[in-house]
């Protein structure tokens, strides 16, 4: 079964072990891959009492695999996390193409990473974007 993840970084409870999980797609074809990384270290934000919660989003690490980690409702900075070298698990799930109307022609850009269909000014994203 395909499922349509979004793309980024998350902290995720899994059978009660905490993994930072990047979910990207791939430029190879329509497949979105999904890498568990176990969290071996949380650290909070002591000025503010803050600290790193499940279903917050990481950032891009500054340095080696700390990742900052920051609340996706309020945006907030909550601290950050250090991940393991290795991920534990990797997942290649297919992107199957978003429903258009019959007769329209559509690709998987692997540059972008979208899926696209051909309209009269040319081609354009297929994809819904994801509602605030």
């Amino acid at each position: 079964m395909a499922i349509d993840l979004p793309v980024g970084c998350t902290l995720q409870l899994i059978d009660g072990v905490l993994y930072a999980v990047d979910v990207t797609r791939s430029t190879s074809g329509p497949t979105t891959i999904v890498k568990h990384w176990p969290v071996v270290a949380v650290h909070a934000r002591s000025d503010h009492g803050l600290s790193p919660e499940v279903g917050d989003t990481l950032n891009v690490p500054n340095f080696g695999t700390v990742y900052g980690a920051r609340n996706p409702v309020t945006s907030r900075a909550t601290g950050a996390v250090t991940i393991a070298d290795k991920c534990t698990h990797l997942e290649e799930l297919p992107l199957p193409c978003p429903k258009v109307r019959a007769g329209i022609e559509t690709r998987y850009n692997v540059y972008t990473c979208i899926w696209e269909k051909l309209m009269a000014r040319g081609w354009v994203s297929c994809e819904s974007r994801p509602k605030a």
